[in-house]
């Protein structure tokens, strides 16, 4: 069951009496009683103000644990190519509430940041060192392959031509292309 909310004034809040007034009033509470009422409805405001601007700013937990790999947003751009994440992978080292610690993979660098700035990938650091290795194999297979199609001729692709004859009326003559005679 809901506690029934009614006001209470401020000089009733502040004196722990109601004002002199002709208007009838209602039953007198104890001081303690006014006291927890006043910080109960004080809590709840504060509550739903909460609530409501979480809402309005799609606000939403973050999922980001221990042990963790997450992309660090860039803070600077160097220019409209920049992407808008390092692409390389950090371990979440630590957490603290929004404070987040990452580390790279070679444990030298810490940096902290609020969790704003980090976003979640599935990606391992052994299973992205073991991609490294592959991606290196692929290239050299890739410039191998590319070497090798640069020493053999590309074949020259000519466009479609239509088939010319020459006019009706020509056809009694002789034409010497490069000394061959052409009836």
């Amino acid at each position: 069951m809901k506690p029934q909310l009614y006001r209470r004034t401020p000089f009733k809040l502040l004196f722990g009496r109601e004002s002199n007034t002709k208007l009838p009033s209602v039953s007198r509470a104890n001081k303690q009683e006014q006291d927890e009422f006043a910080r109960q409805n004080d809590e709840n405001a504060k509550t739903r103000m909460k609530t409501l601007a979480d809402i309005r700013n799609k606000a939403k937990q973050s999922d980001i644990k221990e042990g963790d790999n997450v992309l660090i947003r860039n803070e600077v751009k160097e220019n409209k190519l920049t992407p808008s994440f390092d692409p390389t992978p950090q371990t979440v080292v630590k957490k603290k509430g929004t404070m987040i610690t990452v580390s790279n993979n070679n444990n030298e660098k810490h940096t902290t940041r609020n969790a704003s700035f980090f976003k979640k990938t599935n990606h391992n650091a052994k299973f992205s060192d073991q991609m490294d290795d592959e991606e290196e194999e692929l290239d050299i297979n890739i410039q191998s392959k590319e070497n090798y199609k640069a020493k053999t001729p590309a074949p020259i692709q000519n466009r479609p031509t239509r088939i010319r004859k020459p006019p009706s009326y020509l056809q009694d003559y002789e034409c010497k292309v490069r000394g061959i005679i052409i009836p």
